[in-house]
């Protein structure tokens, strides 16, 4: 199915190249509204040889350069990845993994202090234990309070041999900046665990971390643990997902409010079927009712999910979907109170012919910048900036075969739209059931037009529990699970 733009729509700037053969963005926006924007240059010499280097620029909140790309890596001849940015009161901590070429079994946690402005507080330095023939993966920061940052990655460590646990170890933005590196996953099962995630908030007490259990498995499981921020443990490793029908799973991300409640995300696979799924939690580390699928369109496999917060604890989850063979961006939107706005929209556009993957996105002041590689002959960047209160609605215009999709929302409690695409005129009849089998409600029954169709579904004195919808055209037949809550 090929999804177009309508003519009108929130693009405070569109799709945009921000930088040619890079790959790897990460965003963030500091207290006066500028963009920092930090990625991985991926360059060839007259040898074919691939050289790749951290680039850092500043925007202002248009995209307008303020300080142009420069390069804050110090190393040659390194594969560079997942370079991550988080901005405190007095300066920005810039991490990546780095990688040496010729031993590939080999990979570093360095990181890059620059003041707000741009300027290096001093060179580049290793977070993880000093050196040592061991992978470290995947690394993540969060600024933990005025001087005091955050950075988990993933790796072969001091307590984890030849397979992955979560470390993570404090920074600060003076000289002498790093604490004692602390286990987190803290594993005696010898299974692998990656990628992490953190999450603070500078007006909360504590930090969580999440993270992926035997990933790539039926195994998988997200976990979760908070950190005082003195990185004294407050929990135990938890388990995220209560349901057990999650055959594998991908991410996490986290995010947390003023008040020290966070939201966990992640992509999830069900029956066959990728989904984005998102579930709440207190400060005190207790889930907030069960975990919600928010994703209605098609998901990549194992595609990456972010999630990003505003000042107003209105939020934003983007991740990977799928549409003609080629991924694009897409996005929910929610309020103060966890009710979705909308639907899901599409971010990414440009260019037409490739696909997109390992996005960012950060949401401040009312915008949702986002930035995306894109892959030619070479990749590149992208980027644009949509207004939160006016996102890009999308149509179907070349439907081609018969699809019925995910209810959503889904666990819901009275009202949920599900949608379905008919390439031809046909007859429709989409029915709800019971666990029994029992037919609750017909739903549509009748002649439609092809097109991109949806429907309301009000469970109005039905109880909570598992429900069932078919939906039948011409030769389709199709059902799915749905569970009401109350």
């Amino acid at each position: 199915m090929n999804w177009t733009y309508t003519s009108l729509y929130g693009q405070i700037k569109p799709d945009f190249l921000l930088s040619e053969s890079s790959l790897f963005p990460s965003l963030n926006v500091d207290n006066m509204g500028n963009v920092h924007a930090v990625w991985t240059l991926r360059r060839q010499d007259s040898l074919l040889q691939t050289t790749d280097s951290i680039s850092y620029a500043i925007y202002d909140s248009l995209f307008r350069a303020v300080k142009a790309p420069q390069k804050i890596s110090e190393q040659w001849y390194s594969a560079m990845y997942n370079p991550c940015i988080a901005i405190g009161n007095n300066a920005v901590l810039i991490i990546w993994e780095e990688q040496i070429i010729y031993d590939i079994f080999t990979s570093y946690i360095f990181g890059q202090l620059m003041t707000l402005d741009g300027q290096r507080i001093y060179g580049n330095f290793m977070i993880n234990e000093p050196m040592s023939k061991r992978l470290r993966i995947f690394p993540n920061v969060a600024n933990l309070n005025d001087s005091t940052f955050f950075v988990v990655w993933s790796g072969w460590g001091y307590r984890t041999i030849g397979y992955y646990g979560v470390y993570g170890r404090m920074i600060a933005d003076k000289p002498q900046p790093m604490s004692d590196i602390i286990y987190i996953s803290d594993d005696t099962t010898e299974t692998n665990n990656f990628p992490a995630s953190v999450a603070s908030n500078s007006k909360s007490n504590h930090f969580v971390v999440a993270w992926l259990k035997n990933p790539f498995s039926a195994e998988s499981q997200v976990l979760y643990r908070q950190y005082t921020k003195d990185g004294i443990p407050a929990s135990d490793p938890l388990k995220v997902n209560e349901r057990e029908d999650f055959s594998q799973m991908w991410g996490p991300d986290v995010v947390m409010d003023g008040t020290g409640n966070f939201l966990i995300v992640w992509s999830a696979e069900v029956d066959s079927v990728w989904g984005i799924y998102i579930r709440r939690f207190n400060s005190a580390g207790m889930p907030q009712g069960i975990s919600e699928q928010i994703s209605h369109i098609k998901v990549v496999r194992n595609s990456n999910v972010y999630i990003s917060m505003d000042d107003e604890q209105r939020y934003v989850i983007a991740w990977e979907g799928r549409q003609e063979g080629l991924s694009r961006i897409y996005a929910q939107r929610f309020s103060q109170n966890h009710t979705a706005l909308g639907e899901n929209f599409k971010i990414s556009s440009s260019p037409d012919t490739t696909s997109h993957f390992n996005h960012c996105i950060v949401f401040r002041n009312g915008k949702i910048y986002t930035a995306w590689p894109a892959w030619h002959s070479v990749p590149d960047i992208w980027a644009n900036i949509i207004d939160f209160n006016n996102p890009p609605p999308f149509a179907n215009d070349d439907i081609n075969t018969f699809s019925l999709y995910q209810n959503f929302p889904n666990p819901f409690n009275l009202k949920t739209l599900i949608r379905y695409d008919l390439p031809v005129n046909a007859y429709v009849e989409i029915t709800v059931y019971d666990l029994l089998g029992r037919r609750v409600k017909t739903l549509t029954k009748g002649l439609e037009p092809a097109g991109s169709n949806a429907i309301s579904f009000e469970a109005e004195g039905l109880s909570s529990g598992l429900y069932f919808y078919r939906m039948k055209a011409n030769e389709f037949n199709k059902v799915k699970k749905m569970i009401i809550l109350k």
